[in-house]
C-alpha cells in the first residue's frame, strides 16, 4: 500500500518600512511503508528548510523606510523661475507664508475640521503634536497624523446632538 506524504516549509521575515518577505515550498512523495515516515519527514524537512533559507536570502525589491509617503517633490518636477535678487528682510519680520503639511491633504483637512467643530485652541493641538511626536503639527507624517487624529477624537469627543422631544401625534 502506497502512502502519500506532503511536507510544507514556510518562512516570513520582517523588512524595514513595515514590509515583509515570505517564501514557501512543498513536496509530495509516495512511500511504501509506514515505518519510513519519520526518516522521510526528517529528510524532506531538511531539504525544504535548506532550499527556502537559500532562496529567502534574495529579497528582491525592499522598499525604503519612507516608501509610499507623500513628499513635497513638486519643486523637483516643476520648472523653476529664474533666480532673482532677494532683498534681506530684517530679523524681526516674520514670514507669513503657510507651512506645507507632510501628512495627506485629507488628514490635514480632518485635523482642521476637528479643531473648528470642537472649538479646540490650535495652540493646544500644536502642543499635543509636540508632546507626542516632538514635531510641529505641520511636520507630522501620515502615521503620526493618524495617531494625533485618534488622540483628538479621544480627548475631545463630539458634542451630543440634543434629541427633540416628540410631541403627541
Amino acid at each position: 500500500m502506497a502512502i502519500n506524504l506532503t511536507t510544507n516549509y514556510s518562512k516570513k521575515l520582517g523588512l524595514p518600512g513595515y514590509s515583509s518577505h515570505s517564501f514557501s515550498a512543498s513536496i509530495e512523495v509516495e512511500i511504501s511503508s509506514a515505518a519510513d515516515i519519520p526518516q522521510e519527514i526528517a529528510r524532506l524537512y531538511a531539504t525544504l528548510q535548506q532550499n527556502v533559507d537559500q532562496q529567502i536570502l534574495q529579497p528582491g525589491f525592499v522598499p525604503p523606510g519612507d516608501y509610499g509617503m507623500e513628499t513635497n517633490t513638486a519643486s523637483a518636477v516643476t520648472p523653476q523661475a529664474p533666480v532673482q535678487q532677494q532683498t534681506q528682510q530684517p530679523a524681526n519680520v516674520v514670514n507669513m507664508q503657510q507651512p506645507s503639511w507632510v501628512c495627506s491633504p485629507k488628514q490635514r483637512d480632518l485635523i482642521n475640521k476637528i479643531i473648528d467643530e470642537r472649538r479646540i485652541d490650535p495652540g493646544e493641538v500644536e502642543l499635543l503634536a509636540d508632546q507626542r511626536f516632538a514635531k510641529s503639527l505641520h511636520q507630522l507624517n501620515k502615521l503620526e497624523a493618524s495617531g494625533l487624529i485618534d488622540l483628538l477624537f479621544e480627548l475631545y469627543p463630539a458634542p451630543r446632538k440634543q434629541a427633540r422631544k416628540g410631541g403627541a401625534r
